[in-house]
């Protein structure tokens, strides 16, 4: 090759000597420019595209409490579910241990395949165990592929067959449109399901295990040296989630299956084929904000018969085994997630909540004015058509997308922090700075307001929140400001304290 190369250099340069002697030095310039040009392209390496992922979105919101059903998009067509997979895992796990054929600290042997999953993983070593209340966690917030082939494995002796057992219970539960082919959720083009689907897994994994089911809540999990943050942001920055899961391949695009709760309200949403982490996010937030005001008050409703069975199982396993006492004390159960305050991105959804609250009002008036005026019945029925198409079908898209900052995740892979390193604002963790206790609400964000104001540079960029909590059975809301590891909490709490401001270093969990 390099004598190759020697050669033709020597007859180029010959080249360029008869060309100068002939035509002047302009075209040996132009000849060497274009040389050089092609020398440059040869050794460039091929630029990769990036992957963009732009399906139809899918996505169904109800009332928890009901069923009723509050939006409604593309809910009955086909997707994959990706890592959404894994609550149908947890469904079956759940079960064994209800009925006491498994505890929480069961050891589970890792096999050889299990371990050879691609990521995300936990890295477990074949040949080794892992106990049940760490799969559990680790599914739930490292949405660990790994994990999920072991539960398959020691519950079904294959993932294979666990995978049938899968389906089957999806029939049984109601989930009419649903296969599985495997418990992690990994690319297979038999496996699908649909918005409806999903929703009803999610409501019912709460009614039947209510107990267990409060693990999706969790925030942050240490295991192997390491402490694994939830794949869910909105757990971090929106008032009353509970989980439940995300997911994500390449052929799926970006899902997320929300419970959220608010008072006595109760909403449980999908999104699936979301553009990002943060295009998704921002959707569910739209979705679950319009349909606050549209929710039953819980507390005014009766039981459902399917709700006083729950309750009978669950107190009847009490009188007995224990078992679901014995689930919430061992799990450490996490509280519902932080009363969080605005932020700048939830401040604009509230807009677009009120935006959306004017066009049922004016829908509404419509619908009068065509009853009283006949005349104007067409014209008048038109424009309701169009204002409850986009309220209903398709809510207006009034935020503007982020663009991801870099390539999407490999087929197969769980989105990891794609979130955190986005620009959607305080993910407030995993310390907060506390700055007060007071005996209202309102007493703790007027501190943080003044607070904000006065150390303006040393908290820019960090959000507020309050916590609720009791002491000697009175209510007590802590003023908090969040998104910091624990060096910068320290270092943020000493410049406080030059203001003469108390403060103290609290873990976000």
């Amino acid at each position: 090759m390099i004598a190759f190369a020697d050669t033709l250099m020597r007859r180029i340069g010959k080249r360029l000597a008869v060309e100068l002697s002939t035509r002047g030095t302009s075209l040996v310039l132009i000849a060497a420019a274009a040389f050089a040009a092609s020398m440059h392209a040869a050794d460039a390496k091929p630029r990769r595209e990036r992957y963009v992922y732009a399906p139809p979105q899918a996505a169904m919101v109800v009332d928890g409490h009901t069923g009723k059903i509050i939006h409604a998009s593309n809910a009955d067509e086909p997707r994959y579910p990706a890592s959404i997979t894994k609550v149908m895992t947890l469904y079956l796990l759940f079960e064994r241990l209800r009925d006491g054929r498994m505890s929480l600290e069961t050891p589970l042997r890792i096999s050889a395949t299990a371990a050879a999953q691609p990521p995300s993983k936990l890295d477990l070593e074949p040949g080794k165990t892992i106990l049940v209340k760490e799969a559990i966690y680790a599914l739930v917030t490292k949405s660990a592929n790994d994990c999920a082939v072991v539960v398959a494995e020691n519950l079904a002796g294959s993932e294979a067959e666990f995978a049938r057992q899968m389906t089957s219970k999806a029939r049984a539960i109601g989930m009419s449109k649903t296969v599985f082919r495997n418990a992690s959720g990994l690319p297979h083009a038999e496996q699908h399901t649909t918005a409806r689907d999903l929703v009803t897994m999610g409501r019912r994994i709460l009614a039947d295990f209510p107990d267990y089911a409060k693990v999706f809540r969790t925030r942050f999990f240490a295991y192997g040296g390491e402490n694994h943050r939830n794949h869910n942001g909105l757990l971090f920055s929106y008032e009353g989630t509970e989980g439940l899961k995300t997911g994500f391949t390449q052929a799926s695009g970006f899902n997320l299956l929300t419970s959220a709760r608010r008072e006595n309200r109760h909403l449980m949403g999908v999104v699936l084929g979301g553009r990002s982490a943060v295009d998704r996010n921002a959707r569910m937030r739209l979705l679950l904000n319009s349909g606050w005001a549209r929710a039953a008050d819980g507390s005014k409703l009766k039981l459902a018969p399917r709700a006083v069975e729950v309750a009978g199982h669950a107190s009847k396993l009490k009188a007995t085994a224990g078992a679901v006492e014995a689930a919430s004390a061992v799990l450490d159960m996490p509280e519902r997630n932080p009363a969080f305050h605005p932020t700048v991105s939830e401040r604009t959804l509230q807009v677009a909540m009120a935006v959306m609250q004017d066009m049922e009002r004016r829908t509404a008036q419509a619908e009068q004015q065509s009853a009283e005026a006949p005349s104007a019945a067409d014209e008048t029925a038109a424009a309701v058509a169009t204002s409850q198409q986009s309220t209903e079908d398709e809510p207006p898209v009034l935020i503007a997308a982020v663009e991801e900052t870099g390539p999407a995740p490999e087929s197969g892979q769980e989105e990891g922090d794609t979130e955190a390193n986005s620009a959607t604002p305080n993910i407030l963790g995993p310390y907060h700075i506390q700055v007060g206790s007071y005996a209202s609400a309102a007493g703790a964000k007027g501190r943080l307001d003044v607070i904000a104001a006065k150390a303006k540079d040393a908290l820019a960029g960090h959000g507020e929140l309050t916590v609720e909590g009791s002491v000697d059975g009175k209510s007590r809301f802590r003023a908090r400001f969040g998104q910091f590891t624990e060096a910068e909490a320290k270092t943020t709490c000493g410049k406080l304290k030059a203001f003469a401001i108390d403060c103290m270093v609290i873990r976000a969990q």
